[in-house]
């Protein structure tokens, strides 16, 4: 198998029409312990996904992913199946964006809420300071 080969995680709900048609193809097929099993598929059973390379049998729930033969790359069941997970992630991506946008919003308007607060805040200690400066010079003035 070169670099062209097509990777596919067990996990991303691919059809099990797909294994079945790679039978009798070179398959390499990647176990929970991380171990590569090379080998032509025999058998697949499409209950446990129970494989059969040349003389190994693996089980279904150990199978991590299953890197697929490159003649696997014109099957139109695969295409479906990548066009359906690229849409996904088109969803997902434009989801985020628009949540991000919003959120940006929302931080800026409470940059915007602290600013005038300190404004305010700003602008009554100075009048106070006016008041008790005011004061302090009548005070003076009845002296005299």
């Amino acid at each position: 198998m070169d670099k062209k080969s097509i990777v596919i995680k067990y996990r991303s709900k691919i059809p099990v029409k797909i294994l079945s048609e790679c039978v009798n193809y070179p398959v390499s097929i990647v176990t929970s312990n991380n171990k590569l099993n090379k080998g032509i598929l025999k058998n697949i059973e499409t209950n446990t996904l129970n494989a059969k390379l040349d003389d190994k049998a693996i089980k279904g729930n150990y199978i991590k992913y299953v890197v697929l033969p490159d003649i696997m790359r014109f099957n139109p069941l695969l295409n479906e199946v990548l066009e359906y997970n690229n849409n996904k992630l088109k969803n997902k991506n434009k989801k985020n964006n628009t949540s991000s946008k919003k959120h940006h919003g929302v931080e800026k308007n409470n940059k915007e809420r602290e600013i005038k607060n300190l404004v305010s805040e700003i602008n009554k200690r100075e009048s106070r300071k006016r008041h008790i400066e005011a004061e302090s010079k009548g005070s003076k003035k009845q002296k005299i």
